[in-house]
């Protein structure tokens, strides 16, 4: 009778034995989401110092460029009755008619224009950090051809100033400026100064004309070239009726954007060459307008949005690496803590929470490791001796807790497994997610596998049978 009662108190305190070693290790990984938080809010914060170090060289160096033009521009007069204040004061009337000359701009954009780009790029450092910069060297050719002044509603009685026309365009960081940029115009030669606008942040270079009237248009072409330096990503606003664009460079990850993408690309591990073809309709720009119809700040606004720019930065960075991750950090803790677990129940091993706790800060501390040595070592090879360092950690400790060095190594063999995986999956850019969910429902598809015969329901006294017969043991030994 006694002996059934202490049976029965032994399978219930087997079972509650049971039932708190797995709350306990439920709050175990809930409970590593904090260091695992804590890196990754490193890894934010040193990308934020990565990124100033970048804005910094940037400012001397030179910032993501954007060109927009050529634009001719042409002053014209027209005259206008207003109302102004009757300057007789003994008068009755308070205003009067009079005539008033005053003076606009006529905007034209180039019927053609060809545009070809060359760029080479070099790493700097400063510290521990690297930045890729491009040097740009940018040739624009093409033709005007005369203003419809009837389309825009100049009357014969407008005077036109051909004489004091001139071509501008807008540069967003001139201070990567290389060398005298000079328009080539019918055989002239016109040097560009910088003009006295800035308008949203980029700065304008203009170059006189002195043109006698518009047949001057009829045949003259004109090209300039213009070498700058810059970083982040280099941009054009196609303005031509039909625009053509070819930009080859040494970068071998480029990232195309802006309004239209090329109209063919060939990229490989020397470079890349991309050819764009915009028409007119794609731009959504009339092709000549005046002052108060089309704004020069928006128009140099949709050189960040609509214009045909190509991307000079690494594709996936040791930064973004360790920060995705981190993000299956949990799925580590319950892997290695999982297979500590099918050990201490199917194999009688007794692993306490204490040595739970050892385990899984061992694997948050592989993803510290990770983003210190690569940040100096490079991400590859800072992943291999991250892991190498995780698995001599684990796999020996994982072997004296379960009391076998076999099962040490079916820890580290999955463990390795899990790491070399989730190095595939990182280095991928397309398919990452798709390669973390299969290991998700590989990693619970083997958990269930290795759990199918399992009587959960008789498993806690069988816990404590083993704990009890451990114990006699050593109480004998």
């Amino acid at each position: 009778m006694i002996d059934s009662l202490n049976g029965a108190d032994a399978q219930r305190g087997g079972k509650y034995h049971l039932y708190i070693k797995i709350g306990i290790l439920l709050l175990l990984v809930l409970g590593s989401l904090i260091p695992l938080g804590m890196v990754r809010g490193l890894v934010l914060e040193r990308k934020a110092l990565s990124n100033s170090v970048e804005h910094e060289l940037a400012a001397t160096w030179g910032r993501a460029q954007r060109i927009v033009g050529p634009i001719l521009v042409v002053p014209f007069e027209e005259d206008e009755l207003r109302q102004v204040p009757n300057p007789d004061r003994t008068g009755q009337a308070a205003y009067v008619e009079k005539l008033v000359t005053t003076r606009h701009l006529l905007y034209l954009l180039p019927e053609d224009l060809d545009i070809e780009g060359q760029t080479t790029t070099s790493i700097r450092k400063r510290g521990i950090y690297e930045v890729p910069l491009f040097t740009a060297d940018m040739r624009f050719a093409g033709r005007f051809d005369p203003p419809d002044l009837t389309a825009i509603e100049l009357a014969p009685d407008h005077r036109i100033l051909w004489d004091e026309a001139w071509v501008e365009a807008y540069v967003s960081d001139l201070s990567g400026s290389l060398n005298p940029i000079v328009l080539n115009w019918d055989g002239r030669s016109l040097p560009f100064r910088v003009g006295t606008e800035e308008i949203s942040g980029s700065a304008q270079i203009v170059a006189p004309l002195a043109l006698e009237s518009a047949e001057d248009l009829s045949e003259a072409a004109f090209a300039f070239e213009i070498a700058l330096n810059g970083s982040d990503s280099l941009g054009v606003l196609p303005l031509g009726r039909a625009t053509r664009m070819a930009i080859a460079s040494d970068w071998p990850h480029p990232s195309f954007f802006g309004g239209m993408l090329p109209a063919s690309s060939t990229i490989g591990p020397e470079g890349f060459e991309a050819d764009w073809q915009v028409s007119h309709f794609a731009r959504q720009l009339p092709q000549q307008w005046r002052d108060n119809d089309v704004k020069l700040d928006t128009l140099i606004s949709r050189a960040r949005v609509d214009g045909l720019a190509v991307r000079m930065v690494e594709s996936v960075d040791h930064y973004l690496k360790a920060e995705r991750s981190v993000k299956y950090g949990v799925l580590f803790v319950v892997l290695v803590c999982g297979v500590l677990f099918a050990f201490e129940v199917m194999a009688g091993s007794r692993v306490h929470v204490v040595q739970y706790g050892f385990v899984a800060a061992a694997v948050c501390i592989f993803f510290l490791l990770l983003l210190s040595l690569s940040e100096v070592l490079g991400f590859g090879l800072a992943y291999a001796l991250s892991a190498a360092m995780s698995l001599l950690l684990i796999a020996p400790y994982a072997a004296k807790v379960g009391r076998s060095w076999r099962q040490g190594a079916t820890a580290g063999a999955l463990l390795a497994g899990v790491y070399g995986y989730l190095y595939v999956t990182l280095q991928s850019e397309d398919h990452a997610l798709i390669m973390g969910s299969l290991l998700l429902f590989a990693a619970l598809a083997a958990l269930m596998f290795a759990t199918r015969n399992v009587d959960w329901y008789a498993l806690a006294p069988a816990i404590q049978r083993q704990a009890d017969s451990q114990v006699k043991r050593s109480g004998q030994a």
